[in-house]
């Protein structure tokens, strides 16, 4: 449960301020004999709505029943049915990643059924459902309307080399919403294969991945008949060296008009991305074109002190839209890092710095010079103090001449181990120099374990919005200034 009161944010805006929202959340699950089951119960209701786009709401968000079975004729073989709501990714997502991704408030399963075989030597499964994206948003606190996408997908993966795993699926997207015409439909279809080796050599491991596309949309205007076809490629490869302390990973991508697209997600103002492939970046960049790319990371690493000092150094690079004449761009990001454990693994330092860059037909686009730090100090009696910063200088260029600013976050806090953290919250962005929109923002945070049930989070004052990306999926989050209140409870009845 969340109760949370939204002063005046400072971002300009007067659509998202002056109001109070209780969120509550109820999920139940339960177990027995291989019988497995999971609903959950979503609710939101405002306080002082701005205007109507708030809506007070109570619905069964989520339900999925699954039992495993075991089978007589292959005594290491299972068989798992599942009906309702579930998750599901294929490789390292070129064909599909439907996954629950708390930090963006997305979250998008399959309603429907899947049947899924294993045994030692092989994996297999038959999917398909329609798409179930969360009711609120809780980005922009608006509630979203219903997306029926269509797919169905099969997946195989086989043991039987020793030392190797093979793996191959397909699937099919029928897209719900008419957005190129009231009777016209779109289609893709997308196959794709693996190999995973673990143990090439002493130290060595292997994994590639590739996939084919095709997306049709078929059918009537007055003026006549639409038939288009679209391809896309993909391949992705990953090879990883570790010899004595010292350690090498090798990334490639290669996307040529890769894209699973669905309805459109209103909240988002963009389709839905039901695919999610690597980037090569990392995890919190800001990556906004992951459908045509080709590029490589190479990542050096030596442990020292066993293993206690890890120094690293990464450099990535991205071409998008490679080869179009005005639209590629180049993206060179280059940074290099340190973790550091001490005190018998009680205490950890980890810090971060580099320099990113994109460029256009030899002109700089936009550039980041970067540093992040971690640092845990365990004291005694169970405390420790925790210390995180992150910090941008960025340089955009936009209508001609570049735009200099700076962004970062910095928390400060204590922990207590079974009782709970208190932290401060210092976060600042210049980039909008307008008087009405906030640059320096200060906060409070306050958890406590208060039973081995429930835990309680109190957060006053004002926290930075902005782009927040993890793995190539980004959103734009506002401001917050107010207070919350957020309960957890965890019971188990049994």
């Amino acid at each position: 449960m969340s109760l949370a009161w939204h002063d005046d944010n400072g971002n300009a805006a007067t659509d998202d301020d002056h109001y109070g929202l209780l969120v509550e959340r109820l999920t139940l699950s339960g177990s027995a004999e291989g019988l497995d089951t999971a609903a959950q119960v979503s609710g939101e209701q405002f306080v002082g709505s701005p205007d109507g786009r708030y809506q007070d709401d109570v619905r069964l968000e989520r339900l999925s029943v699954s039992q495993t079975l075991s089978i007589p004729s292959a005594p290491s073989g299972e068989l798992t049915i599942t009906a309702g709501d579930f998750y599901r990714q294929i490789g390292r997502g070129l064909l599909l990643s439907l996954r629950k991704v708390d930090a963006l408030g997305l979250d998008v399963t399959l309603f429907g059924g899947r049947l899924a075989f294993a045994d030692d030597k092989h994996e297999a499964d038959v999917f398909a459902g329609r798409t179930h994206s969360v009711s609120f948003d809780g980005v922009t606190q608006r509630h979203v309307d219903p997306v029926e996408d269509v797919i169905v997908g099969a997946s195989f993966l086989s043991r039987i080399v020793e030392g190797a795993t093979f793996g191959f699926s397909a699937l099919h997207l029928r897209v719900d919403e008419h957005l190129l015409g009231p009777n016209i439909s779109e289609h893709t279809t997308s196959t794709g294969a693996s190999v995973e080796i673990p143990a090439l050599a002493r130290g060595l491991s292997v994994y590639f991945e590739g996939a084919a596309q095709s997306r049709k949309a078929e059918g009537r205007l007055d003026d006549g008949t639409v038939d288009e076809a679209h391809r896309g490629w993909a391949s992705y490869l990953t090879i990883d060296l570790v010899s004595g302390s010292f350690g090498v990973l090798v990334e490639g991508l290669y996307l040529d008009e890769m894209m699973l697209r669905g309805s459109t997600n209103p909240a988002a103002v963009q389709r839905f991305a039901y695919d999610q492939p690597p980037t090569l970046e990392r995890m919190d960049q800001e990556v906004l074109n992951n459908t045509n790319v080709r590029g490589g990371r190479l990542r050096l690493s030596y442990a020292l002190a066993d293993g206690d000092v890890v120094p690293s150094l990464n450099v990535a690079y991205r071409q998008h839209d490679p080869g179009a004449r005005y639209e590629q761009m180049d993206a060179l990001h280059a940074y290099t890092g340190l973790d550091f454990t001490y005190a018998k693994g009680t205490s950890r330092l980890g810090f971060s710095g580099g320099y990113r860059q994109e460029y256009q037909a030899g002109e700089k686009l936009k550039q980041t010079v970067h540093g992040e730090g971690d640092w845990v100090h365990a004291l005694d009696g169970g405390y420790a103090t925790h210390l995180s910063v992150g910090h941008e200088e960025r340089r955009l260029l936009s209508a001609g001449a570049y735009k200099d600013s700076r962004r970062g976050t910095t928390l400060v806090g204590l922990e207590k181990q079974g009782l709970g953290t208190a932290t401060a919250e210092v976060g600042y962005d210049t980039f909008d120099t307008r008087q009405t929109v906030r640059a320096l923002h200060l906060a409070g945070i306050v958890s406590w374990d208060a039973t081995e049930v429930v835990t309680l989070q109190a957060t006053g004052g004002s926290q930075r919005g902005g782009i927040k990306c993890i793995d190539g999926v980004c959103r734009n989050f506002p401001a917050f200034t107010g207070g919350k209140l957020d309960v957890t409870l965890r019971h188990d009845l049994l």
